[in-house]
């Protein structure tokens, strides 16, 4: 098989990572130590979670929530363009920026709907058991590289506006993925 759900933590895992990674070298993050740490150890459950122990992911879901519950996690403060900026911008690129939001509804559309024998070959291409959480993934990694083609920037800034999002977000996500990665 091509596309598994396992492949698609895994990426996940990668992204919670690189997150990590920029809140721990964010000097001017207030509690990047912290920060830094629950976003790793976030990481580490989709990196690995299949591969340890409940009793582990369990004690790392509790250090998560310590971390968390006596206020040791919080957002940095982003750099926001200023309103004249973001007029500009909105103004340049118009309605071309809903074309990567669309992106990833369409790639769950399509992954859902594609044949539970469809292949090339021998090869599947989706686990017909995960396909619509699949194809959300797809979805965001294309429309990653679509907005950075319709921008021109780099792919990386999609990095750093991921990290602002959960940053605004954390709980909130935090919650959804841990309920929706047990249960699969």
């Amino acid at each position: 098989m091509l596309f598994t759900i396992n492949q698609f933590y895994i990426i996940v895992g990668i992204l919670l990572s690189t997150i990590a990674v920029f809140t721990l070298l964010d000097k001017k993050h207030p509690k990047r130590l912290s920060s830094g740490i629950f976003w790793l150890i976030y990481a580490l459950i989709f990196l690995a979670g299949n591969w340890l122990a409940d009793a582990v992911v369990g004690i790392m879901v509790i250090i998560m929530a310590l971390l968390a519950g006596s206020g040791k996690v919080i957002g940095a403060k982003h750099q926001q363009p200023d309103l004249t900026q973001r007029q500009k911008d909105a103004k340049r690129f118009g309605n071309k920026l809903f074309i990567p939001a669309l992106t990833i509804p369409l790639m769950a559309i399509v992954a859902t709907l594609l044949p539970k024998g469809f292949s090339i070959g021998n090869l599947q291409l989706i686990d017909p058991k995960s396909a619509t959480i699949i194809g959300v993934g797809l979805g965001c990694i294309l429309a990653l590289f679509i907005g950075a083609l319709i921008t021109k920037s780099r792919p990386t800034q999609g990095i750093h506006e991921a990290r602002r999002l959960l940053d605004a977000l954390s709980w909130a996500l935090v919650c959804y993925c841990s309920a929706s990665y047990r249960l699969s």
